[in-house]
């Protein structure tokens, strides 16, 4: 059975603010969130807005919602969507799939890039 990514091993860092509702401080969806608002706030080809909402969610005055919610960070989510949904036209079945499996496994994750013959329980 695979541990719940939103509870911390550890039990919940005291003191520590949220940045996603749903995760306790310290568990790894926190973490990996942490790292991520601490690469946008550093970002300088991101936005001002993102990237002091960034810092302000680091500092536990916003959240990583608060974040995906600035009109500047929602418009590179669409721009990044348009050039994936782009490229994945360009791709065939078989490159489509391992953008696939590198999206849902991760990078590395598999011996084989078709997404076939996984029968490991997840």
């Amino acid at each position: 059975m695979m541990d719940d990514p939103s509870i911390s091993p550890e039990g919940e860092v005291p003191g520590q603010p949220r940045v996603l509702g749903t995760a306790q401080a310290g568990s790894p969806l926190d973490l990996r969130a942490r790292e991520l608002l601490a690469r946008l706030s550093r970002d300088p080809q991101m936005d001002e807005s993102v990237r002091n909402r960034a810092q302000a969610a680091l500092a536990g005055r916003a959240t990583l919602r608060d974040v995906a919610q600035t009109p500047a960070f929602a418009a590179r989510m669409e721009e990044a969507g348009r050039l994936l949904r782009a490229a994945l036209a360009d791709m065939d079945d078989e490159q489509r799939e391992a953008v696939r499996t590198a999206f849902l496994y991760g990078p590395g994750d598999r011996s084989d890039t078709t997404g076939s013959g996984d029968d490991r329980a997840r």
